[in-house]
């Protein structure tokens, strides 16, 4: 029941259905058709294509002095690519090409934290085991538990796709804001991400007092622990309650976090806390963030409009996380998902007086 591959060939291109159809065609399993795959392929295919023109513009002077972070920059990248190397390899000659191609797919923003975590450095460790590529961090300003990766980068390198030119663009001229920047608005579709810099530090900075990642650590580690407490620590914690909350990718399809945390006025806040008094729905939790404004949890908004396991369609609101939507059945369809997010919208607003904006992107 598939359509014709010409007509698909046609709209994406040959690269993109051999490769659309490698992901959809795991080893053991039953080819299963998704058009969406194919567009997948045709984004893989021109990621390939774009590093290939970005190489290709370099010249390389093999005298030149290398600095010594772009020296430890270098050796994580050169044991990543032989490590990927090693898995294709693995997987040919075992016949698993789907699981070869998403090897080389893969370059996670969770790889990053990781390599911190190892080396000792602080900074991205409360961000771990957020899917996604390092490129898109600096777009979408991701954060989790108390820390956003705005207050870790330094410059953003990118290329303009205006007139090819490479650019290197201070964090300051981002406009990072809570989940937002300068990349989602005015310069939205005009700049590729080729690389981010960080700053990271050999100086111990945990951030502890969001949520429980406190007692969470205590709780793996013991008391005690708080006084060695090292990056891998709190990485291994924050990965440990994530997996607890979030369904992982590769067995139930999500886009992480589907709305943002409102910000409402004092005036709302007081209102939504009077509705929790009445219906006794618990303590409200919440932030003050500053002028005026408190920050309320959107996964407690949904969860007490009672969308938590709703679906509509293939598509259902996560149990275990109602600030999740997923493809419950495999095969939800956009509208299944725009509906449902349009239907937690109106619910929220209507019940508490919050309006909740998505913190993905319709394409």
């Amino acid at each position: 029941n598939s359509p014709d591959p010409l007509d698909l060939i046609k709209t994406y291109g040959a690269d993109a259905v051999r490769i659309g159809m490698l992901l959809c065609s795991s080893a053991g399993n039953d080819i299963f058709y998704d058009e969406a795959q194919i567009k997948q392929g045709a984004a893989f295919c021109n990621k390939i294509w774009n590093s290939y023109r970005l190489v290709k513009g370099f010249s390389v002077d093999e005298n030149a002095k290398q600095p010594a972070v772009a020296a430890e920059a270098v050796k994580w990248f050169d044991a990543k690519l032989s490590d990927t190397v090693a898995q294709v390899e693995d997987h040919y000659r075992k016949f698993r090409i789907s699981d070869a191609l998403m090897a080389i797919y893969k370059l996670f923003w969770d790889d990053y934290c990781a390599w911190c975590a190892d080396n000792n450095l602080w900074g991205p460790e409360n961000l771990s085991y957020i899917p996604g590529e390092v490129g898109a961090s600096a777009v979408q300003n991701i954060g989790a538990y108390g820390r956003e990766v705005c207050e870790l980068i330094s410059s953003v390198e990118c290329v303009d796709t205006r007139d090819a030119t490479i650019i290197s663009i201070p964090a300051a001229d981002c406009r990072y804001a809570y989940r937002d920047s300068i990349f989602k608005k005015e310069w939205k579709g005009r700049y590729i991400v080729t690389g981010v810099i960080f700053k990271v530090s050999e100086t111990p900075d945990p951030v502890l007092d969001y949520g429980h990642v406190r007692g969470a650590v205590i709780e793996r580690f013991g008391a005690e622990a708080l006084e060695k407490l090292t990056p891998a620590m709190v990485r291994e914690t924050v990965t440990a309650i994530r997996k607890t909350k979030l369904p992982d990718v590769a067995d139930l399809g999500s886009a992480g976090s589907f709305f943002r945390n409102p910000y409402v006025s004092e005036e709302v806040f007081e209102s939504i806390r009077n509705i929790a008094e009445t219906e006794a729905l618990g303590p409200v939790p919440h932030f003050e963030v500053g002028e005026g404004l408190v920050k309320v949890p959107a996964a407690w908004l949904i969860d007490k409009c009672g969308w938590k396991g709703r679906s509509n369609g293939g598509a259902a609101v996560y149990e275990k996380q109602p600030l999740v939507i997923v493809n419950r059945s495999g095969e939800a369809s956009p509208e299944d998902v725009v509906v449902l997010a349009a239907r937690v919208q109106a619910s929220v607003k209507e019940k508490f007086g919050a309006n909740l904006e998505r913190e993905v992107e319709y394409v």
